[in-house]
């Protein structure tokens, strides 16, 4: 008997506040769907960030390692985050350890900013955002 009121009480319960739940549910498949779009749009991004990096080390090869991450940093944001092509304010974490004072990991922070502004510059060019 008491099961029989908890049920009835769910039922009226549910229809009382139907529009939670019917936002509950689709929130509940509609939020993975979207993080697997983001995912897989950035996967698709960096792939075309390591072609146009390819592309710019063919012809230059003097780059440091940095500054390769840099440029596929800013080739992905710029159009993946509609961007202006200009490097965050604060470098990645991987930069900001305090380790990393010396002047060589500045000249690498250097490196970095140069490159995700040159990924940025490559990605405008590609005509890939529009």
């Amino acid at each position: 008997m008491k099961i029989g009121r908890l049920l009835l009480a769910g039922a009226l319960a549910t229809t009382q506040s139907g529009c939670f739940f019917a936002y509950a549910l689709h929130n509940l498949y509609q939020a993975p769907a979207d993080c697997l779009d983001e995912h897989v749009l950035h996967c698709r991004l960096d792939k075309e960030a390591k072609k146009a990096w390819a592309a710019v080390h063919a012809q230059e090869p003097g780059f440091s390692a940095d500054y390769a991450a840099g440029f596929r940093a800013g080739f992905v944001d710029y159009l993946e985050y509609n961007s202006l092509g200009e490097p965050p304010a604060a470098p990645p974490y991987r930069y900001r350890r305090l380790c990393n004072l010396s002047p060589r990991k500045v000249q690498a922070i250097d490196d970095w900013n140069a490159g995700f502004r040159h990924g940025a510059s490559a990605a405008h060019d590609s005509g890939l955002r529009s």
